[in-house]
């Protein structure tokens, strides 16, 4: 106990120090300067409704089968976490073949240059989907376990990646295929960070979000400094969204409520720890609002945060963990909650048929999670 808590002062000097010591010179971000939020403020139908449509798929062994999927020339792709497939649903569900078999290989992912690249978790390499082709492309750096945790890609092709378990973010081109480490502290101090998500948001800097108690990180691709913002939060949150309002929303994972970053002032809270919403996910409505991916929850929940109103948007009667983890939306406005667990997948259908314009689709809707 005592060393615990010597450790655990150790640390907090450490993280204190390069809070202090690293801090980014940004621009001031303005929301009422910028087209894409007016325009999509104007598009969103507040009147549309959604309904709950679950696609059986063929049974599997693998424990946690799927997490995250991507948006591909109208079609989805599953990542496969344990899996040895690419989940592949169009029209009908089907699966591409001879991946190898590991457990958490890859989490999330991003299209880039007519391209699927799913991130590498505990596999020291990225999964390549073109098509029913598929291929690994080794890290130039060697992981032998759990690195580092989904990620997001910029439009050039740079995968920044947070750290899971290691002591740094992690950046590869995918032109190039070489990755860097970003160091957040020196291997010297022998401290380990894990955080599960990350969004890249219009003021052009990247947010790393923290599983417990630990601040937000920012980063500036531009330069790759980074720093931390905010009080030490616990957000467990794997996936979020850029709010209407220009902040950062997402439904947490193992803890209570919904967090929000607010980019003007650089604070970060939890909110409406009413509800423990257990979302392996959140994904936009063409409503304008948030649905949680139900992970281990037992409910698929809806914010709105023009009101600051949450509520149970469907209660699923079903108490089992890890039940569906990230997804993607169609261009059409159906949000698609993919199989970890179950052995179906869950359509969330609006009631109009409409297709989302591309630039706002490519702003609000695209997923890395």
């Amino acid at each position: 106990m005592i060393k615990e808590r010597i450790w655990n002062v150790y640390n907090l000097l450490v993280v204190r120090y390069l809070s202090k010591k690293s801090k980014l010179q940004t621009s001031e971000w303005r929301i009422d300067n910028n087209d894409e939020f007016i325009q999509f403020s104007n598009w969103i139908d507040k009147s549309v409704t959604y309904k709950l449509n679950p696609i059986v798929i063929e049974s599997s062994n693998k424990k946690h089968k799927w997490v995250g999927a991507q948006f591909y020339h109208g079609e989805i792709f599953a990542v496969p976490n344990d899996e040895t497939r690419v989940l592949h649903y169009d029209t009908n569900v089907n699966y591409i073949e001879n991946i190898r078999s590991g457990l958490f290989k890859w989490t999330g992912g991003c299209v880039w240059n007519d391209a699927i690249y799913c991130f590498p978790r505990t596999a020291s390499s990225f999964l390549k989907i073109n098509g029913n082709n598929i291929k690994e492309i080794p890290l130039t750096i060697e992981y032998g376990e759990e690195h580092h945790y989904s990620g997001v890609c910029t439009k050039d092709g740079i995968v920044y990646q947070p750290p899971r378990n290691t002591n740094h973010i992690l950046k590869t081109d995918l032109k190039t295929g070489i990755s860097t480490k970003i160091d957040i502290v020196d291997e010297k101090y022998n401290i380990f960070f894990r955080y599960c998500g990350s969004i890249i948001h219009p003021n052009g800097l990247i947010y790393f979000f923290p599983e417990r108690n630990n601040q937000v990180i920012r980063l500036d691709p531009n330069t790759d400094k980074w720093d931390f913002i905010g009080k030490k939060v616990s957000t467990m949150c794997f996936d979020a969204k850029i709010g209407i309002d220009g902040n950062i929303y997402g439904f947490s994972a193992y803890n209570r409520g919904v967090m929000k970053i607010d980019v003007i002032h650089n604070t970060v809270q939890m909110l409406h720890e009413e509800i423990s919403p257990g979302a392996y996910g959140t994904k936009y409505g063409v409503d304008g609002c948030l649905y949680s991916v139900p992970g281990d929850g037992n409910a698929i929940y809806k914010y709105n945060i023009e009101n600051n109103k949450i509520e149970v948007f469907f209660n699923l009667n079903d108490k089992s963990k890890a039940k569906y983890a990230g997804g993607c939306t169609r261009i059409n406005g159906t949000i698609v909650c993919i199989s970890a667990t179950e052995n179906s997948i869950l359509c969330l259908a609006p009631d109009k048929e409409l297709d989302i314009p591309k630039e706002i689709f490519d702003f609000f809707f695209v997923d890395c999670y």
